[in-house]
């Protein structure tokens, strides 16, 4: 059976994974891989390539130079919305 996972934008698992969805994708592919074959998508980085093999998992680096536009803008067009929605919860707490 061939498995793959994809990792969240900001994910980077090679060299090391740094938060808990990567650790947790890095080890159970790495078990997977015993009987299965696996693939891990995730952010590439200059360190290391875009093709790569890490305990018999194949890795493939994503670029994620749009992801990252991306979520800039969703983060400035929400941040008013944010301030809109805090006055509002605070208006009607006073109530």
């Amino acid at each position: 059976m061939k498995i793959a996972f994809i990792a969240q934008p900001f994910d980077v698992l090679l060299p090391n994974p740094k938060n808990s969805i990567s650790i947790w994708v890095d080890e159970i592919s790495s078990k997977i891989v015993q009987n299965h074959e696996a693939v891990v998508y995730s952010a590439k980085t200059d360190s290391h390539d875009r093709f790569t093999q890490k305990n018999n998992v194949r890795h493939i680096g994503i670029s994620t130079v749009f992801d990252k536009k991306i979520i800039e803008i969703i983060k400035t067009k929400l941040k008013p919305l944010r301030i809109i929605t805090r006055n509002i919860c605070k208006s009607s707490r006073n109530r």
